[in-house]
């Protein structure tokens, strides 16, 4: 079959609860990975752990994170595993931070997202591993956790093959040409597929597919340096014990 209801053009974590999401919905789905499948080292879906909260700057993207949970609920119903594991997380303003807590505190209380704001002595005694200089202002927000893409990566894509959907990796797009009734994928030696809709989540391969159809995204690729410290005392940073945490200022951790 060379004929899809939709296209997928990359399957880290989006590309592949897209694909299985569709499936599921009855499409005929193709999905195509320039890397191998079940996840690689090269694309933004990758290591063992990413925050998911709902702690956030602005209330609409406090509200996109209401579907994002029950979105993983759905995964792990299906999968019959956990996904999300809750740790609980604070997000640390220090003084004269050059982001604004109110921004934070504001768009929680609009989606209705309880928090808990702590003064740095209470987050210190909640969790010793802290030292939290006085004056900061600290937001806990309980149902914050990660999700591992080094397990879900490759969980979403089972559940689309189950679901019906062909996913290929190791397979290069080269360019999408849109027509009037279809869009045709071309790929790297020779091949192509045509598919009703296209749905791009190429990450940094992005633009490159974009840029010939007229459309430019101020997108900017950046390597994100992940590091690793070790400790004797790991209870202490057990995630049952240590949560999620963002450092509010400029820079940012």
């Amino acid at each position: 079959m060379d004929r899809f209801d939709l296209a997928v053009i990359g399957l880290g974590g989006i590309g592949s609860a897209t694909a299985w999401f569709a499936a599921g919905d009855g499409a005929t789905v193709i999905g195509l990975e320039r890397f191998a499948l079940g996840g690689h080292s090269r694309g933004a879906s990758h290591d063992h752990s990413r925050i998911i909260r709902h702690s956030y700057h602005t209330p609409h993207y406090v509200e996109l994170t209401h579907g994002a949970y029950a979105a993983w609920r759905e995964v792990e119903a299906a999968g019959n595993t956990t996904c999300v594991h809750v740790t609980g997380g604070i997000d640390v303003f220090p003084p004269h931070a050059a982001i604004d807590v109110a921004t934070y505190r504001d768009s929680m209380r609009a989606a209705e997202v309880s928090f808990v704001e702590l003064a740095a002595d209470e987050a210190e005694k909640r969790w010793p591993a802290w030292s939290i200089p006085s004056g900061a202002d600290v937001l806990y927000q309980p149902n914050t956790g990660i999700v591992s893409p080094a397990q879900t990566v490759p969980l979403l894509q089972h559940l689309a093959v189950d679901a019906g959907a062909c996913l290929r990796g190791e397979c290069v797009v080269t360019a999408i040409e849109p027509g009037d009734a279809e869009t045709v994928v071309r790929l790297a030696g020779g091949g192509t597929i045509r598919a009703a809709q296209v749905v791009i989540s190429a990450d940094a391969w992005t633009s490159a597919l974009l840029e010939p159809l007229g459309t430019s995204l101020p997108l900017v690729v950046t390597k994100e340096q992940v590091t690793y410290y070790a400790t004797d005392d790991t209870a202490t940073f057990d995630r049952a014990n240590f949560p999620v945490w963002i450092w509010m200022d400029d820079p940012s951790f």
